[in-house]
C-alpha cells in the first residue's frame, strides 16, 4: 500500500515538535512512498519510522492504527529520490499530536494521543495546545513542557518585551508607549525628542542659560529684549522704539 501524505514537500521546521530530547540518526528507506509531482520521493516530517527505517501506513479504526510497530518520529523531512538516506528520528520528547501531518482521509482525533503514547511510551503528547494526561498504564508520562530549551525573545506585539534584560526591555517599552508629560515623562521616545518636549513644556530660564521661550523666534524675542544688541553691532541698544531712536540721535549728535 503506497502513502501519500498531505504536502508533497518539506515546507519548513516540524511544527508538531515541543521538546525533542537526544533524537537518532536512522537510514529511512523509500519503500512504499509515491513521487510527487516533481517526480520526487519524500518521507516527510511527522512520518512514524519502524525498525526497518520504512514509513509506517497509518489508518483510522479504535483510535489512531498502524502497519507496523513505530519506534519514532521522523523530525525533518528526507529525500529519497536517489534511494535510502539518514533521517532524524524523535524517540523521546513532548509533540502535539494534533500538528503530525496524517495521510489523506485520516482526521485528527484526540484518541490518537493514547495511540501513539501506547506505541511509543517515551513520547508524550499534547493535543489542541492542551496537555493530555493517560489514566494509567505504558502511556503515563509527563506533560510537562520544558520552556528551557526556548530560543530568542517575544515581542511586545506578542505580549513580551522583545529584550533580554531588565533595563532593555524597559526601554523597549518606553519607546513603544513613551510616558506622558503629566506622568512624570516626557512623552516621546528618543532622547533628542524628549529634550525637546521638555524645554517646550518648561523653558529654561535666561538667569539659568536659557531663554524662557519654547519656540526660535520667542527665543530670539527674549534674548534681545534682557540684552539688546548694541549699535556698535548693528543693533540700537534699546528694547523700546521710543529709546532705540534716542539712542540713534545720540549716537549721531556725538558722531
Amino acid at each position: 500500500m503506497r502513502l501519500r501524505l498531505h504536502q508533497d514537500k518539506f515546507s519548513g521546521p516540524a511544527l508538531f515538535i515541543s521538546r525533542c530530547t537526544d533524537p537518532e540518526t536512522v537510514t529511512i528507506q523509500p519503500d512504499g512512498l509515491e513521487k510527487n509531482d516533481d517526480n520526487e520521493i519524500y518521507a516527510h516530517e511527522g512520518s512514524f519510522i519502524d525498525k526497518d527505517g520504512k514509513v509506517i501506513t497509518l489508518t483510522k479504526g479504535e483510535g489512531l492504527e498502524f502497519s507496523a510497530d513505530p519506534i519514532g518520529i521522523l523530525t525533518e523531512a528526507v529525500n529519497l529520490t536517489d534511494g535510502p538516506q539518514g533521517g532524524s528520528v524523535m524517540k523521546q520528547g513532548t509533540i502535539y499530536a494534533n500538528k503530525i501531518p496524517y495521510p489523506e482521509g485520516v482526521e485528527y482525533e484526540e484518541s490518537f494521543m493514547a495511540s501513539i503514547e501506547a506505541k511509543l511510551p517515551k513520547i508524550t503528547c499534547v493535543g489542541n495546545m492542551t496537555p493530555y494526561t493517560p489514566a494509567s498504564g505504558a502511556g503515563a508520562a509527563s506533560t510537562t513542557v520544558d520552556l528551557s530549551k526556548a530560543t530568542g525573545t517575544l515581542g511586545i506585539d506578542k505580549g513580551g518585551t522583545g529584550a533580554t534584560s531588565a533595563s532593555e526591555a524597559l526601554s523597549a517599552l518606553l519607546e513603544s508607549q513613551p510616558l506622558s508629560v503629566e506622568n512624570g515623562g516626557t512623552g516621546k521616545g528618543t532622547a533628542s525628542e524628549a529634550l525637546d518636549a521638555l524645554l517646550e513644556s518648561q523653558p529654561l530660564s535666561v538667569e539659568n542659560g536659557g531663554t524662557g521661550k519654547g519656540t526660535a523666534s520667542e527665543a530670539l524675542d527674549a534674548l534681545l529684549e534682557s540684552q539688546p544688541l548694541p549699535i556698535t553691532k548693528g543693533g540700537t541698544g534699546a528694547s523700546d522704539k521710543d529709546t532705540a531712536v534716542t539712542n540713534l540721535g545720540a549716537q549721531k549728535a556725538g558722531e
